[in-house]
């Protein structure tokens, strides 16, 4: 049997909650609220480049892994 490795948490990332703002007129703005501060782990996956009008798109996948909290 093998052993997985305990996962390196290093990076620190800021949890945040996406906030409606009215606007006074009926409409809304969209504000970004902190939660918190969590460390993580980020590795990176496959990434491409995508090409597109008037130019070229890179596209890259990352991996998070967080610890688990209630």
């Amino acid at each position: 049997m093998t052993q997985s490795r305990a996962p390196q948490l290093r990076r620190r990332l800021l949890l945040e909650d996406p906030q409606r703002l009215s606007d006074g007129a009926g409409g809304y703005s969209e504000s970004w609220a902190p939660l918190g501060v969590v460390w993580a782990g980020l590795s990176a996956q496959t990434g491409r480049t995508a090409g597109q009008e008037g130019g070229s798109l890179s596209l890259q996948r990352y991996k998070i892994t967080l610890r688990a909290t209630p």
